[in-house]
């Protein structure tokens, strides 16, 4: 008799686990947008179902004793966040009984963005943190991946060649004149994507410099 109970007690713990795994009152989805010269902004938007909360990031704990608030978090290896995540929805400040606390929260739906600068090729991969509520449970605090590539900045850097000696033409030749046509260098001819620095000295076309802009 003793046995049986005991493998009663176990089998409804087992079945109140397996019902709490089942609940997802939050649904969410990330995307990502380049916002050029390798940044990117990253946004999570989620609905949340009747009666559930999720807990802001502006919730102050007690000696970090509360609920789990909002937070997101990156492999910073190849990025850098530009400032911290920003939360967009509507917050409601309220007494909550379950941890005796003023709270921040969302219901029906929040968003999350944050903005990065990707400082090297690679799969940014990440999540956001954060755990539901309703008026008399909480559920797991619940981890929602994303893994996105993103690329560096494509800018133009810039490559030098130094060259004193007297110069007649440029050494690409190819292009348009970079002086105009009455000067003493009017021959010296510019190369495409190319700056080229002439000076005249006593009457003599000297190429003082040469930068060539590197795709």
């Amino acid at each position: 008799m003793m046995i049986r109970a005991t493998l009663t007690i176990i089998a409804l713990f087992l079945l109140q686990i397996s019902s709490a795994q089942m609940i997802n009152p939050v649904n969410g989805k990330w995307s990502i947008t380049a916002l050029g010269k390798g940044n990117y902004k990253l946004v999570y938007t989620a609905k949340i179902d009747k009666g559930w909360k999720v807990f802001s990031s502006s919730t102050s704990t007690n000696n970090n004793l509360g609920p789990i608030l909002i937070d997101v978090s990156f492999d910073s290896t190849y990025v850098q966040s530009i400032g911290a995540f920003v939360e967009k929805g509507k917050k409601i400040v309220r007494y909550d009984s379950l941890f005796a606390i003023n709270t921040v929260y969302y219901k029906d739906s929040f968003k999350v963005e944050q903005t990065i600068r990707v400082l090297k090729n690679t799969v940014l991969k990440g999540y956001l943190y954060f755990m539901a509520c309703d008026q008399f449970r909480c559920i797991p605090p619940q981890d929602e991946e994303f893994s996105f590539e993103v690329k560096t900045a494509q800018s133009k850097g810039i490559y030098i060649e130094w060259d004193t000696s007297r110069s007649n033409i440029d050494p690409r030749q190819d292009g348009l004149s970079v002086i105009p046509d009455g000067s003493l260098c009017a021959h010296i001819v510019g190369f495409k994507q190319t700056l080229a620095i002439i000076t005249e000295r006593m009457g003599l076309c000297f190429l003082t410099s040469y930068a060539k802009l590197a795709a």
